[in-house]
């Protein structure tokens, strides 16, 4: 049969291909293609942009957490007025109060040895101890033993007491290193007279290093007087000067109450 079939003998023809369509469907593949890759560029780019900001977020908060905490040591570790004292004793809770240093002459409540003039080192420091002890609405906070009323009256609101516990402790943050000769203790006699017994008087370099602590005196039995002055077997460089109960099997708890304590 002719390729050329007449029409209207019930053959149907096929149309000849076009180059031109041909052309025109490799184009569109082409643009198709494009476009696909358009799109993944544009994701990669929006996907490395969020990593960016999410890493610039990260070295931000970064920055700020180191920030703050050079600032948080820097208050800890600072002895100007209104700043915070060096951390506690090591094992001990920080339940006492603090209080910057007061303007007071040099030669405030002086402190007369034999011939030889000297300052409480001790007065208007910050003071520390186990726990406070509060009371119709009184609070007998550590600063009392440091604050330049010796009254010995806890009625009258001037000593620094602790609760009634195992082993309470005091000690105050001479906020230099300092050379401590003796201690001079006030306890109060309206009450607790019998309170201070088996104690220890300890002279530090370090708050948080047990092994820096030098025993000063330790005092056996019950003390006696208003007013106790522990003079120590050497003079003693510390910065930290601390009282502490040991208590006894007969007495293992035990409550420490002090009106005043100077160190010279």
């Amino acid at each position: 049969m002719s390729a050329d079939a007449a029409p209207g003998s019930g053959h149907r023809q096929t149309p000849p291909r076009s180059d031109k369509m041909e052309n025109v469907r490799l184009t569109l593949t082409e643009d198709d293609k494009e476009t696909v890759c358009k799109t993944k560029f544009t994701l990669k780019r929006r996907e490395l942009l969020v990593c960016i900001i999410g890493l610039g977020t990260f070295a931000v908060g970064l920055i700020l957490i180191v920030v703050s905490l050079v600032l948080l040591s820097d208050r800890c570790n600072g002895q100007s007025h209104g700043r915070l004292p060096s951390a506690p004793v090591s094992g001990y809770p920080m339940t006492a109060l603090y209080r910057s240093d007061l303007s007071r002459p040099p030669d405030a409540e002086a402190h007369h040895h034999g011939n030889e003039t000297t300052r409480n080192l001790a007065l208007d420091k910050s003071a520390y101890q186990s726990s406070t002890h509060d009371a119709n609405g009184t609070r007998y906070s550590a600063l009392l033993a440091v604050d330049d009323d010796a009254s010995p009256r806890v009625s009258s609101g001037s000593c620094a007491q602790t609760e009634w516990e195992e082993q309470p402790w005091w000690y105050v943050d001479l906020h230099d290193i300092e050379t401590v000769s003796s201690v001079k203790m006030t306890i109060p006699r309206d009450c607790c007279v019998a309170d201070l017994h088996n104690f220890v008087v300890r002279v530090s370099l370090s708050a948080l290093d047990r092994e820096s602590r030098t025993e000063c005196r330790f005092h056996m039995g019950v003390a006696l007087t208003s007013s106790l002055q522990i003079d120590c077997d050497n003079p003693l460089r510390g910065r930290y000067v601390m009282i502490e109960m040991l208590g006894d099997a007969s007495r293992p708890n035990s409550r420490l109450t002090l009106c005043d304590v100077a160190v010279y």
